[in-house]
C-alpha cells in the first residue's frame, strides 16, 4: 500500500492537465484583437490582421458576455475586419480605375 493520498499525488489529473478558464480565453481574444488592429495598418501584414481578426471574432463570440477583456477583443476584431474591408473598397474604387484604362 502506498503512502500517497489522492490530493498530494504528483500525477493526479489536476497536475497533469491544465484546464483553460474563461480568463485565459478572454486574454487570448484580447491579444488577437490588439494584434489584428495593429497589423491592419500595414500593407504587408494586413491579411494576417484579417485572419487574426476573424479568429478573435469567432472565439470572442462564445465568451464575450463573460468578460470585459473578451468583449474588448471582440470589438477590436470587428473594427479590424471593417477597416480591412474599407481599405479593399477604397483600393478597388479609387486606385484601380486608372490602371484599367490601359487594358
Amino acid at each position: 500500500m502506498n503512502n500517497y493520498d489522492n490530493d498530494s499525488h504528483p500525477y493526479n489529473d489536476e497536475n497533469c492537465v491544465k484546464k483553460t478558464t474563461s480568463d485565459d480565453a478572454s486574454s487570448v481574444v484580447l491579444i488577437l484583437g490588439i494584434i489584428s488592429i495593429v497589423s491592419i495598418f500595414s500593407w504587408i501584414f494586413s491579411f494576417v490582421g484579417l485572419i487574426l481578426g476573424i479568429i478573435a471574432l469567432v472565439k470572442g463570440t462564445k465568451i464575450r458576455h463573460n468578460s470585459s477583456a473578451a468583449m474588448a477583443g471582440w470589438v477590436l476584431a470587428i473594427i479590424s475586419i471593417s477597416l480591412f474591408a474599407l481599405g479593399v473598397i477604397l483600393f478597388v474604387g479609387f486606385l484601380m480605375p486608372p490602371f484599367w484604362w490601359f487594358f
